[in-house]
């Protein structure tokens, strides 16, 4: 297990900064991910913790060994790092077989365990990712999701102080995904390895990390545990961002000690009351605002503001309708018993939200 930390660390092509400055630092044994969609340079981030990108300023460590500082010349090759690394694309060698896949790093290493060390090291790798027995098998008779059991394994046989995952999940079905989470989830709380896990998939970051940070643009937008993030965005991409959420955009027409009133853009009033509302910062009466407001927030029901079906979404176990306010258009399920006509005239209420200053 070690520390990793980045201090002001930039990464340029040119003159486009991929990178703005990024401080962070992930303690020993925490599970962070970096969050974010793409283009916002959450995998650039990573691959500069591994030693595949040079950071063009700033200080990166991992444990207590600095691994790049530009400005001092420093630079640590990945096989220096002591890091393990699942790419997207698995990676996996096509003419190897699932052992010498997995054998392949400690054969790179030096100094070189004994060839004794290096079987029971394998073994035991394929047995944490529930491929023992499959050790001779070859690539292409496997599954994606076996393949990528193959990827973890070779990350985790080193025996990292760090385990880097870029987007690990996403060549993966559904079933599969929730399976391999599961037992990302499973190895990380045996060996209390650190783990810093790319994803742009909200929900992989709120079931699997301690933290997340959430990227845009080369600039961390917020750090927290996923119910601070989810609960209290700091600002209206991170709300936007995170879950669904509707945007009513309008102007802040009174806030009272009871209950806060925006005027919709295009029509229509949204009353919420005024406790049930997160404000990062004041806002005064008078200012363009926008109210994020997620569809558990929004009901259906008597004091509320009249509006319009404009969709309704069959989900299953429940309807999702878009309803629409004036220019704003809100999410809320519905039973499916209570059934929805598309142009039907309903009465919307929000009962909690985030309200930002445009």
């Amino acid at each position: 297990m070690a520390q990793v930390q980045l201090e002001a660390v930039v990464k340029s092509y040119g003159e486009v900064k991929v990178v703005r400055g990024v401080d962070l630092t992930i303690a020993d044994g925490e599970f962070v991910a970096l969050l974010g969609p793409s283009g916002c340079g959450k995998t650039t981030t990573l691959r500069m913790i591994a030693g595949l990108e040079a950071p063009s300023g700033g200080v990166l460590s991992i444990g207590q060994d600095v691994v790049s500082a530009p400005a001092r010349g420093i630079f640590v090759p990945p096989e220096g790092r002591r890091i393990g690394m699942v790419f997207q694309s698995y990676a996996v060698w096509p003419h190897m077989s699932v052992r010498e896949n997995v054998a392949f790093p400690l054969k790179l290493a030096r100094p070189r365990k004994p060839a004794a060390d290096m079987r029971a090291a394998v073994e035991k790798a394929l047995d944490m990712v529930q491929l023992g027995g499959l050790g001779d098998r070859m690539p292409n008779q496997l599954s994606g999701g076996q393949q990528q059991r193959v990827a973890l394994a070779r990350a985790l046989v080193m025996e990292p102080r760090v385990l880097l995952l870029d987007e690990p999940l996403s060549n993966l079905d559904a079933h599969l995904r929730e399976e391999m989470r599961r037992e990302i989830a499973q190895i990380r709380r045996r060996l209390g390895v650190t783990v810093v896990y790319v994803t742009h998939d909200q929900e992989e970051a709120l079931a699997l990390a301690d933290r997340i940070v959430v990227l845009h643009r080369g600039v961390i937008q917020q750090v927290g545990p996923p119910r601070e993030i989810y609960e209290r965005p700091a600002n209206p991409f991170v709300g936007g961002f995170i879950g669904k959420a509707s945007a009513v955009v309008g102007v802040l027409e009174s806030l009272g000690a009871d209950a806060l009133v925006v005027a919709v853009e295009g029509g229509g009033h949204i009353r919420v009351a005024t406790d049930a509302v997160r404000m990062p910062e004041p806002v005064e009466v008078g200012r363009r605002v926008r109210l994020l407001v997620r569809p558990e927030s929004v009901t259906l029901g008597e004091g509320g503001v009249e509006g319009t079906v404009e969709v309704a979404t069959y989900l299953g176990t429940q309807l999702e309708l878009l309803v629409t306010v004036g220019a704003a258009r809100l999410r809320t399920p519905v039973p499916i018993s209570r059934g929805a006509t598309v142009g039907e005239a309903v009465l919307v209420r929000v009962t909690e939200g985030h309200l930002f200053a445009e």
